[in-house]
Formats: C-alpha cells, sequence, structure tokens
C-alpha cells in the first residue's frame, strides 16, 4: 500500500496503516541499529565514552607536567640565589652569613627533591615535589634524584651537607644545566600530549555531533512505538464503543 498518496478521507482502513507502522518500525529500529554498536561508520556510545576517557586522561597527564614545570622553575630560581651566596663564600664576603643562607636553601631543596637515604644520605626524605623516579619505573623527566643535585643535596650520617658554599660554584652550576634540561624535557612532552589532547578533543566533538543525530532518530522512533503501543493496546469493548482508530492517528505514526 503506498500510504504517501492516500489520505483517511478516502476510506482507507485504519487497522491496515496500523499493521503498516507495525511492520515499518522494526525496520527503522534496524537502520538505526544498536548504539554501542562500533563497527558502524558514526560509531556509538561506547566509542564516545571511551574517546571522552581517553580525552580526560591527557589532560590529567598535561595538568601533572603543568605543575612539575612549575616547580622545577621554582628550583631553578633557589639555584640562582644558591649561585649568588657561593659566589660571597669564595669571595669572602660575609662568608658566615652567606653559609647559613646556603645551608637553608640546601635544606629546601633535599625538602623538595625527597629520596630514600640510600640516595641522598641522612635520612630519608618524603620529597614534596614530582622530583624522584615514577613508581611504575618508566621515565620521569622530572626526576631529579641523580646527578649533580645528590651532590649538593647529600648529607652523612651526622646530617651535615657533603658541599659547603664556598666550594659550591661549579656543582651549582651543574645542577642549573641538569634542572635546565629537565624543564626543556617536561616541557616538549607537555606540548606532545597537548597536541594529542585538542585532537582527542576534536575526534569526540565530531562524533558527539555525527551521533547526535541518531540519538534523536531513537527517540523518535521509541515515542512512535509507545503511542502505536497504546492504540493496540485499548480493549476490545472501547474499540466497539468508539469504533476503530482514526486513519488519520495511525497514518501520522507512519509518516515520521
Amino acid at each position: 500500500m503506498n500510504v504517501s498518496s492516500s489520505s483517511p478521507s478516502s476510506g482507507i482502513n485504519a487497522q491496515d496503516l496500523i499493521a503498516l507502522a507495525q511492520a515499518r518500525l522494526p525496520t527503522l529500529a534496524s537502520v538505526l541499529a544498536d548504539d554501542s554498536d562500533s563497527s558502524s561508520p558514526l560509531g556509538g556510545s561506547s566509542d564516545l565514552s571511551s574517546l571522552t576517557g581517553s580525552s580526560a586522561q591527557l589532560q590529567n597527564q598535561v595538568t601533572t607536567l603543568q605543575s612539575s614545570g612549575s616547580q622545577l622553575d621554582g628550583v631553578a630560581e633557589l639555584l640562582q640565589q644558591m649561585e649568588q651566596l657561593a659566589k660571597q663564600a669564595a669571595g669572602g664576603s660575609n662568608q658566615a652569613a652567606a653559609q647559613q643562607q646556603f645551608t637553608a636553601l640546601q635544606q629546601q631543596l633535599r625538602t623538595l627533591v625527597g629520596g630514600s637515604s640510600s640516595v641522598i644520605g641522612g635520612s630519608d626524605v618524603a620529597g614534596a615535589g614530582p622530583f624522584g623516579p615514577n613508581a611504575d619505573d618508566s621515565g620521569n623527566p622530572a626526576n631529579l634524584q641523580q646527578g649533580p643535585m645528590l651532590s649538593l643535596i647529600g648529607q652523612g650520617a651526622d646530617g651535615s651537607f657533603s658541599v659547603d658554599a664556598a666550594d659550591a660554584s661549579s656543582i651549582v652550576q651543574a645542577t642549573a644545566d641538569q634542572v635546565a634540561r629537565a624543564r626543556a624535557s617536561v616541557g616538549e612532552q607537555q606540548v606532545d600530549l597537548e597536541r594529542q589532547a585538542i585532537l582527542s578533543q576534536i575526534g569526540q566533538q565530531n562524533l558527539a555531533s555525527a551521533f547526535s543525530p541518531l540519538s534523536s532518530s531513537t527517540d523518535a522512533q521509541q515515542a512512535n512505538q509507545s503511542a502505536l503501543s497504546s492504540i493496540l493496546s485499548q480493549g476490545a469493548g472501547a474499540r466497539a464503543a468508539q469504533g476503530s482508530p482514526s486513519a488519520a492517528a495511525a497514518l501520522q505514526l507512519v509518516q515520521f
């Protein structure tokens, strides 16, 4: 039956139209398909959820690297102060005061970097910054528990620092170079992850836009199925009393 060329006024049996609507609704459902089917060219809700999770994970990693970069900048500023103090101590100008301030900065660095006693000497320090090796043994570009930094913050068994201000110029400079390299490495990783995060967000938005019409169609199909079921569920007595469902109402169901 060609529904588009017919009208309720032409005497079409409403029950025939309802039967046609019942036949078409499953067909629409098969076209829309299960929204979790990732084999669909537009993907599905599972693909969108996966992409959203990936985007969030990338953004978390970017935030972590941003924090590491900021803290490395703080370490670099401490080292600049220590360089000036080392020059003062080496030149004999206010040597005692320079040494006292230098030691205070060494302790501040030690608190930030942290490490076990087997690595930095003295006693274990938890570390207030992200400057140790990662727990999963993956490379941490901000790892400062190695190289010249260990010489600068290392302590003996009695808790005294191994390096005095007057002899620290070359070690401070080497440590500053170490921190600069770490900062550059963190920056490179941050830029790469930010690029990946942007691409992931674009993909997420594109998939959401493509998936939106399917979701709207699914909602419409479910609403029509509900309306049709409501008509078909009317009791025989009600149909006898009120007459058969109108052809106009049934035609609206199939022309969505």
